[in-house]
């Protein structure tokens, strides 16, 4: 029987803000191959959890890559790209600029590039290089920020809310290039939308409950 490690677990995580416990005692294993949507209602901590799992805020202890903690390894949590709702382009680079600048923070090798500039051309932006990302529109904005995380290394994708602002057939873009990077690569999504067509891909829905105002009001 083979046995097959998760790229992602995370165990009993308790997290929160200004003594408000936002998260708690919440575990996951994702593991490759697998699609998995969170889902809850606004205030739930789905963001929140999120950013722990990718590093944004300091919550390594009960995090997991391959079984390796993230708190003794943090160069582990370069296996995740991160796709936040909003970009973290440099306004006064250029897309060129731009994206050999996260060739070199993502330390990627030449198939970056290739793979780039593929998703540059289905989403209508070839041409563009020597363009200022300031003067993009937010739609452009969002095409090149989608083409650099998906280009680049990792085995989980995280995605939050990064489908909102795009139009019908750049979500389809994404919606079958994630598809296909899972499956031709053995790789793995965990995501939070509120877009149906985009949860009905999830292999699994893991469904979070917001914690109730008196557990804010006393946390343990």
């Amino acid at each position: 029987m083979v046995i097959i490690d998760s790229i992602l677990t995370v165990k009993n995580l308790t997290f929160g803000y200004d003594e408000k416990v936002v998260i708690k005692d919440f575990s996951l294993e994702v593991y490759p191959g697998e699609i998995v949507c969170l889902e809850g209602s606004n205030g739930a901590g789905k963001t929140t959890i999120l950013n722990c799992i990718t590093g944004i805020v300091n919550s390594y202890q009960n995090i997991y890559i391959y079984n390796k903690p993230v708190s003794e390894n943090r160069a582990l949590i370069k296996k995740i790209s991160y796709i936040m709702s909003e970009d973290c382009l440099y306004d006064y680079l250029t897309v060129g600029e731009n994206i050999e600048f996260f060739k070199t923070i993502f330390e990627c090798d030449e198939k970056y590039n290739e793979n780039v500039n593929h998703y540059l051309k289905l989403f209508n932006l070839d041409g563009y290089d020597s363009v200022l990302v300031k003067k993009l529109s937010q739609g452009m904005r969002n095409k090149l920020y989608l083409a650099i995380m998906l280009s680049r290394n990792f085995d989980l994708l995280v995605l939050d809310e990064p489908f909102t602002a795009l139009d019908q057939s750049t979500q389809q873009i994404i919606l079958d290039s994630v598809a296909d990077i899972v499956k031709s690569q053995n790789k793995a999504v965990l995501f939070v939308t509120h877009i149906e067509t985009f949860k009905a891909i999830a292999t699994r829905v893991v469904h979070i409950d917001k914690l109730d105002d008196e557990f804010f009001r006393n946390p343990e």
